[in-house]
């Protein structure tokens, strides 16, 4: 079963240009507050491999959370709902190579087409969690990777046909090593689909009151079943997930704006100050105010109560 994905969550990006559909992502998220520091749920249909060059990143992928390591790589199939967080609370260093099957396939659909990239574009087969360096094909695979931001970064002559060899080499390496079963996602995808727009309502009303009740009616599910849903999706219950959310944006806000913590609290939906204080110290060990003052650029200040 092909998932079906929301429009709205669609990546707003071309990835490439039309005659070498491919990009290099080269991205250190140094800051530690949401809107840098975490990867937005999002979808596209290019194919992606996630490299963690420094810090340990967590993976949401197709509802499932994937944690990877340092000098570690993710693929992500095309048409994959994912997003991805820095573990504990620190900076993470991760390259993201992203191109469209079209770059490997030629106008004529030979066996490669037929047998394995087929397979692919339609969601039928599924890629080993994470490529280490404790395999000796994973190891060979990081390497081709590797020489593939190599290429991309210094653009040598011929580094077009460098990039597409080292891919194909990649792909050599993953089916002929067994590491490659039929896709069990169809579940998955499909409660993926149900629970994402109680997602998006949380991320575009999270100044508001919100109720489980109502986010479990906005999908028609039964309270009962939303929340468990959601929990096996996200790894949290709906109120730890719009509690951590709402503490992200005081995060950005604290460190981007001079509003007083007050005005920040209400902004990011806390009617209760002392609550607020609190759940904000459960999740980064500081106050509102200690945090300000720790990570706040200079021009900005951190005065505010």
């Amino acid at each position: 079963m092909e998932p079906i994905l929301h429009p709205e969550d669609k990546e707003d990006r071309k990835h490439g240009t039309d005659d070498f559909p491919f990009a290099l992502y080269d991205n250190y998220l140094r800051y530690p507050y949401f809107s840098r520091y975490t990867i937005d749920p999002h979808w596209h249909e290019e194919m992606e491999f996630l490299l963690v060059v420094r810090g340990n990143a967590r993976v949401l992928r197709d509802g499932e959370f994937v944690e990877v390591g340092e000098g570690e790589a993710l693929f992500i199939p095309p048409r994959t709902f994912h997003a991805a967080e820095s573990l504990d609370h620190q900076p993470f260093h991760f390259i993201a190579l992203v191109f469209h099957l079209d770059l490997l396939e030629g106008e004529v659909q030979d066996v490669c087409h037929k047998r394995y990239f087929t397979g692919i574009k339609k969601r039928l087969l599924s890629f080993p969690g994470v490529i280490s360096r404790k395999t000796l094909w994973g190891k060979a695979i990081l390497h081709e990777l590797m020489e593939v931001v190599d290429l991309a970064d210094h653009k040598g002559p011929g580094y077009e046909l460098g990039i597409k060899g080292a891919l194909f080499k990649v792909f050599s390496l993953i089916f002929s090593h067994g590491v490659v079963q039929k896709s069990e996602v169809a579940g998955d995808v499909y409660a993926v689909e149900k629970i994402l727009p109680a997602l998006e309502y949380i991320k575009e009303h999270y100044q508001e009151n919100l109720s489980v009740d109502d986010l479990a009616r906005l999908v028609y599910l039964s309270k009962y079943h939303f929340i468990r849903e959601f929990k096996r999706l996200t790894g949290r219950t709906p109120v730890e997930f719009i509690n951590r959310y709402r503490v992200h944006k005081a995060m950005a806000m604290l460190i981007e704006t001079d509003e007083k913590v007050l005005n920040v609290a209400y902004e990011c939906g806390f009617n209760d100050m002392s609550y607020f204080i609190r759940l904000f110290h459960r999740f980064t060990g500081l106050t509102p105010a200690q945090y300000r003052r720790a990570y706040a650029p200079r021009g900005v200040k951190t005065g505010g109560r």
